[in-house]
């Protein structure tokens, strides 16, 4: 199987393969065989959802009508892997983290102190 972040995954079957993994992990989902081989996966750029500032959420329309919802504390912890919540759609959140001016005076705080594991880690 490809790595776990994603990079070189190229069929159906190694994606079904990461998100469940994911989704098990995050959760303990579980999943018969026959729901597993139904999933689908599709792929959304960050910038192409809209942002809701006061509850810091990210929402894209699915195909089927359901609006997905991407918490930004889930990518700020590398999460990118969505499910819908009414159908088998997987989406796969595209993006790269910029830290705002905290997280750069934070991680920049730890360095000096020897502590160079930064808060944030951007994809």
């Amino acid at each position: 199987m490809a790595a776990a972040d994603g990079a070189g995954i190229q069929t159906a079957a190694e994606w079904r393969s990461l998100v469940l993994c994911v989704l098990s992990a995050a959760g303990g989902l579980r999943l018969s065989s026959s729901t597993a081989a139904a999933l689908s996966f599709n792929e959304v750029d960050l910038d192409e959802c809209g942002y809701d500032d006061a509850e810091c959420l990210y929402s894209y329309s699915c195909r089927c009508g359901a609006e997905l919802l991407i918490d930004e504390a889930s990518l700020q912890r590398g999460i990118d892997l969505f499910p819908c919540s009414q159908c088998s759609i997987v989406y796969r959140v595209l993006y790269e983290w910029e830290p705002d001016e905290e997280e750069q005076e934070a991680d920049a705080k730890a360095a000096m102190e020897g502590n160079a594991d930064p808060a944030v880690t951007t994809t």
